[in-house]
């Protein structure tokens, strides 16, 4: 079977594919969650601001969810303007602040609902994960750490998937690995944490549980062209020519267009 002279320049690529598919993910991230419609207000805003307050926050949810922005960011302000210490609309705000690039607006309401719920789980989580997307790994750190101490945190899975994304992005390849594997722990049907920990252990050069965690991913039944990638590093590492020959197929036949595809068929060309 032919090799290509260097792995390095595929490595690196591949290293990049598997940190943006695990990237640090906010406790309302889109897609997360269902849009149920919201009962109607029996409170008027004037007799129970904070009553309406709850009610825009559970609508701009929902839109959140739904990926309608602008809906969402009408209902947030019109929480906060109901109920300024209503920290959940700040941190929603937040988000939907940094999806449309306003990322210095996004920071100013990410602080403000520590702030205000400075012992949350759910709001250092988010703030971390935000500074972890501006490179601010340090700081982001600290913030997945006040995350982990709220004993009241329900999804404390997310700030270590969190913490071992963002380690790795840091070069902390021992503090990921240790994160990772913690957050798999409490929550085993995670995909994105198990190839990301396939990723580590193939760097660390211990192959044989990198490909557990690939097989592990696989049974998930979620491929893409980076994941099999993977696959088929990890079996030229361990000599395993016929699963080598295997993911070369299976790139080429269900990942036809991607870079990875392209590479293959260019390689066996040469070849």
């Amino acid at each position: 079977m032919r090799r290509e002279p260097s792995l390095l320049p595929r490595l690196a690529m591949l290293a990049l594919a598997l940190l943006a598919l695990g990237g640090c993910k906010d406790d309302f991230a889109r897609g997360d969650m269902e849009y149920k419609p919201q009962p109607a207000m029996v409170s008027t805003e004037k007799s129970d601001p904070v009553a309406a307050a709850n009610t825009n926050l559970g609508l701009a949810k929902g839109y959140y969810a739904q990926g309608q922005l602008k809906l969402a960011m009408e209902k947030c302000e019109k929480a906060i303007t109901l109920n300024p210490k209503l920290f959940d609309a700040h941190s929603l705000l937040a988000l939907v602040h940094e999806q449309v690039g306003q990322s210095q607006e996004s920071e100013q309401h990410h602080k403000r609902a520590v702030e205000l719920a400075p012992k949350s789980g759910s709001m250092n989580n988010n703030y971390g994960a935000f500074l972890c997307r501006r490179g601010r790994y340090e700081e982001a750190d600290a913030r997945f750490a006040a995350a982990l101490a709220d004993p009241f945190y329900e999804t404390p899975e997310a700030a270590l998937s969190n913490r071992g994304s963002c380690a790795m992005r840091w070069g902390k390849p021992e503090v990921a690995e240790l994160s990772l594997r913690e957050s798999l722990k409490r929550r085993p049907d995670q995909p994105e944490v198990m190839v990301q920990l396939a990723q580590i252990l193939f760097q660390k050069g211990d192959y044989l549980r990198a490909r557990a965690f690939v097989q592990r991913y696989e049974a998930t039944g979620k491929p893409s062209a980076d994941t099999l990638e993977l696959a088929m590093l990890i079996e030229e590492k361990l000599g395993n020519d016929g699963a080598v020959a295997e993911y070369r197929k299976r790139i080429v036949a269900e990942f036809p267009e991607s870079d990875q595809a392209q590479r293959l068929s260019k390689s066996e060309e040469k070849g």
